[in-house]
């Protein structure tokens, strides 16, 4: 089937086993090749079975059980016995135990379809295959496809960390404002704060940094003197507070994320 430039091609004979529509494909890629829903098979390929129509199972190569539906006489009704299910209807219509024949006879099929594939391979060992294929394809690029390849990959990393770096800080003052900051004092703190010690690989240490931001809990007590001691963090007591939101507090708190910085 040939790619449409103003509309997807709509298949032949399979349909959504939910709705019992036909299927309409999800994109067509600049080869012509065709990619349809549910279970990614090309129309021509028999294992695109839906268990909604077995009309193309005549056409190409499947898995070995399609195969076999495929072979001998009898009719239609036999050949669904065998595979636990009627094909030609639609999954919604089946009853429990036919939709669990389906289910696991697209299970067995992708099963095989992948073995027939990698083998007896592990996942490791197919992912260690890809990672050794993709350094012998940068080893055969120019050095100019080189320059072009980690300008890409450190563009990623550069933009992994960036997103990493916004999303630390936004959690570090929401868990501040929580803990009965104002938002104005919450991003002053965060202004000083050495967000990249909570970043790894763009990924947020959400525990570490919710440990962090309690060192700044505002929590009020009755006794005020105790709470400029816990403010005090080496310079001795401040006078002239009046209160959570003064001056003094609030450079007090700029202080500290200072030296939590270094």
């Amino acid at each position: 089937m040939t790619h449409l430039p103003t509309a997807l091609p709509v298949h032949h004979t399979a349909r959504d086993p939910r709705t019992g529509e036909l299927l309409q494909a999800l994109w067509v890629s600049p080869s012509g090749r065709v990619f349809w829903p549910l279970l990614g098979a090309s129309p021509d390929d028999p294992s695109n079975d839906d268990g909604a129509s077995g009309a193309d199972d005549s056409k190409g190569g499947g898995s070995s059980d399609q195969g076999g539906d495929q072979g001998g006489g009898g009719t239609g009704d036999d050949k669904s016995q065998d595979l636990g299910y009627p094909r030609g209807t639609p999954v919604v219509e089946m009853t429990e135990k036919q939709q669990a024949a389906y289910w696991r006879h697209q299970s067995q099929k992708h099963e095989g379809r992948y073995k027939s594939l990698t083998g007896d391979r592990s996942f490791d060992d197919v992912r260690k295959d890809l990672s050794e294929l993709a350094e012998i394809r940068r080893a055969q690029m120019t050095p100019s496809e080189q320059a072009i390849a980690e300008a890409r990959e450190q563009g990623k990393a550069e933009a992994l960390a960036l997103a990493g770096n916004e999303a630390a800080t936004a959690i570090f003052i929401a868990q501040l404002t929580l803990q009965g900051h104002s938002e104005d004092a919450a991003k002053a703190l965060a202004e000083n704060f050495n967000v990249t010690n909570f970043v790894k690989d763009g990924r947020v240490d959400t525990d570490s940094l919710a440990a962090f931001a309690k060192r700044f809990d505002r929590a009020a007590t009755a006794d005020e003197d105790d709470k400029d001691k816990r403010r005090d963090f080496g310079g001795g007591k401040r006078s002239g507070s009046t209160g959570g939101g003064s001056i003094a507090a609030h450079m007090a708190e700029r202080r500290a994320a200072r030296e939590a910085k270094n």
